[in-house]
């Protein structure tokens, strides 16, 4: 909802601000203003949208020239959404030097130079600001790397230079969350060093989280606890100069609970804990001092040991979503390319071709399929589509390696062996694969599996030599073939989307052009952009797919020689019998297909079949008493007229069309 009014803007604003325990007093002493997106605009800053200004204070307690803005509606657009990128929230006026937060609750002039007074240092002015409120004096920072200067990025900020640090105890207090975020960890490092440089004694805080694993502030904690908890908090945070070591750590490695494994980011490695520990990173080590002696230990074991370190609760695999997702590592690495608008020419001409000769709707749906996983990340389709053409070179496969450059590193092509391997370790972050010339013509069980793995939500991944875990599954699968029955496909099957490719061999012109411009980042980037753009309306994803005679043809030469007669005869809707009557066991329809009894076809075989192809029992489906005993029956003609027969009236039909003799009643029939 936009905040139009100038009166809309600050109630917006004083919700905020309620959030860090301010209150429409505070926020004049703190002298913010609220502006609406038209004078937003006035300010020459990335987004204009409305949200309120927050001046900087000196020392004395005056506000100086810089400020920051603070967005109250969400600044992302298109691509930034789909990206997962996070909103800009704070945006600074531009030139000058970065300062750092000082709220005018707190005596600062008084706190430049008196070191007994320790000093909170935290990301954010309205946490600052928050504490300074409630007695407990603390620097904010715009970002966790403003304390250095944007001008010479290894200078500490001027502005804190005017400290005294010597022999000050300094808290660092983030969010919760900070420590499974490796850059904060690095800035937060970094900072604690240069200030225990220059002779102050730092400490590392850490709020707990919320009971639903969600971030939690100095503000958000103060909201539930009393200040005086906070300040036992921070007065037993644990000192940087024993714990840097393990601190360090947290920046290069975490800890996943589900299923108890190390997670290295730089190379992201998983790792049993005992290789953690006994070679991979065996290397590193730190010095005790807390004795007489100064012991050398391994920090990797004491980091495990360690209630500080850094960890998150499972691993998962969500597109569009940030690295670190509701305390889960989020092993999805974003989109390899910007989309750009530019020429799609060669696309479009590459679907004419491939399209020849087919119904537009078919065309329209699968440019649909291809472009809804993008426009909504992470969505696993419930259809899968299918190109066979006994052309080679048709440029069947070319529409899965193009897919495959926008999704870059989250795309693979596989083979039987990968579709057959257990472990499923070639799956893991894929959001699409191809298939090349992969079949499942006569072989049910293959067909099976295909199809669990077109549909199924999660991925089990066993990889060897650690635990295995599972994660989303947000593959959708593109297949070609030259063979007209590539899948075995049951009738009234929803998952594949069949096109029969009938064009000739694409020109060798057309080939060439067509994968210079995929292969160029203009190329694949216009593409990105178009398939963003590709209106949706009227495409269902978890829908059957869209229906095609390639698809009924490929069904019928799929079916055994007894499938495909009971294909026929549901087509006629029994015109091939002729035996009287709409009602029929098993055994009877069986006789019909094999009246030589030459084949090997069963009652049983005969069964499968006709439930396989749709045919149901009449009424509730239960055997059914007739005077020739009990007989299970199939409805083969007047289908609908069946459903709710009572078992007398079933009864009745089947013996008036039947001249069977009375001493044959004992037999039961199936």
């Amino acid at each position: 909802m936009k905040l139009s009014t100038q009166e809309a803007v600050r109630a917006a604003m004083l919700k905020k601000l309620a959030d860090s325990l301010l209150d429409e007093a505070d926020a004049k002493k703190l002298l913010f203003k609220p502006l609406t997106a038209d004078q937003v605009k006035q300010l020459d800053v990335p987004a204009s949208v409305s949200g309120f200004i927050i001046p900087y204070f000196s020392v004395d307690g005056k506000p100086t020239k810089f400020w920051r803005l603070r967005y109250l509606e969400d600044t992302r657009k298109g691509f930034d959404i789909l990206s997962g990128r996070k909103p800009l929230r704070y945006v600074q006026s531009a030139g000058g030097v970065n300062e750092v937060y000082l709220a005018p609750f707190s005596d600062w002039k008084m706190l430049l130079e008196n070191v007994d007074v320790p000093l909170v240092i935290t990301e954010g002015e309205l946490k600052a600001a928050c504490s300074c409120k409630v007695g407990i004096p603390a620097i904010g920072l715009g970002g966790v790397w403003c304390f250095k200067s944007n001008h010479n990025k290894m200078a500490m900020l001027p502005s804190l230079l005017k400290f005294r640090w010597k022999e000050r105890t300094v808290i660092i207090c983030y969010d919760s969350d900070a420590v499974t975020n490796p850059q904060v960890v690095m800035a937060e490092n970094w900072l604690a060093q240069e200030l225990t440089n220059m002779g102050a004694h730092v400490k590392i805080a850490r709020l707990p989280p919320n009971d639903d694993g969600t971030k939690v502030g100095i503000d958000d904690y103060l909201l539930t606890h009393a200040p005086t908890e906070l300040l036992h908090l921070l007065e037993e945070a644990s000192s940087f100069e024993m714990c840097g070591a393990l601190h360090a750590m947290n920046e290069l490695v975490a800890y996943i609970k589900n299923p108890g494994l190390i997670y290295s980011f730089k190379d992201e490695m998983r790792m049993r804990a005992t290789d953690f520990t006994g070679h991979a990173f065996a290397h590193h080590w730190y010095e005790d001092k807390t004795g007489e002696k100064v012991i050398r230990k391994p920090t990797a074991v004491a980091w495990l040991r360690w209630e500080h370190r850094n960890q998150l609760n499972e691993i998962t695999f969500m597109p569009g979503k940030p690295d670190i997702h509701d305390g889960k590592l989020n092993t999805w690495r974003g989109w390899p390319l910007t989309p750009k608008k530019g020429s799609v020419a060669l696309w479009k001409q590459l679907l004419d071709h491939l399209f020849e000769e087919t119904e537009p709707e078919a065309r329209k749906w699968f440019e649909q399929w291809c472009a809804y996983p993008m426009q909504n990340p992470g969505a696993k389709m419930a259809s899968a589509a299918c190109f066979w053409g006994k052309e080679h070179g048709s440029g069947k496969t070319l529409i899965g390696h193009t897919l495959m450059r926008i999704y870059g590193k989250n795309s693979c092509e596989i083979r039987d062996k990968e579709i057959e391997d257990d472990r499923g370790d070639w799956a893991e972050n894929m959001q699409f694969a191809l298939a090349d010339d992969i079949t499942g013509n006569n072989n049910r069980q293959l067909a099976n599996r295909l199809k669990t793995m077109i549909t199924q939500k999660t991925l089990k991944i066993n990889p060897k030599f650690i635990p295995r875990y599972t994660v989303p599954d947000c593959i959708n699968y593109y297949f070609t073939s030259n063979d007209p029955d590539a899948f075995y496909l049951d009738d009234g099957d929803r998952r594949f989307f069949v096109h029969e490719v009938k064009a000739e061999k694409l020109p060798v012109d057309l080939r060439t052009a067509f994968v210079d411009w995929r292969d160029s980042d203009e190329g694949a980037s216009a593409l990105f952009h178009y398939l963003l753009s590709v209106d949706l309306t009227g495409f269902d994803p978890f829908a059957e797919a869209f229906q095609t005679q390639a698809k009924e043809d490929m069904t019928l030469l799929t079916k055994s020689d007894v499938g495909s007669w009971v294909a026929e005869l549901k087509s006629t809707q029994g015109g091939i019998l002729k035996l009287p009557g709409d009602l029929f066991t098993a055994a009877e329809i069986r006789a019909a297909y094999d009246p030589m009894n030459v084949g090997k076809v069963t009652a049983n075989g005969m069964a499968r079949e006709l439930k396989r192809a749709g045919f149901r029992a009449p009424g509730s489906g239960s055997m059914v008493m007739t005077k020739f005993g009990g007989v299970r029956l199939y409805v083969i003609r007047n289908r609908d007229d069946w459903k709710k027969k009572k078992p007398k009236e079933i009864a009745a039909h089947y013996e008036s069309s039947r001249s069977m003799e009375p001493s044959k009643k004992s037999k039961v029939k199936f």
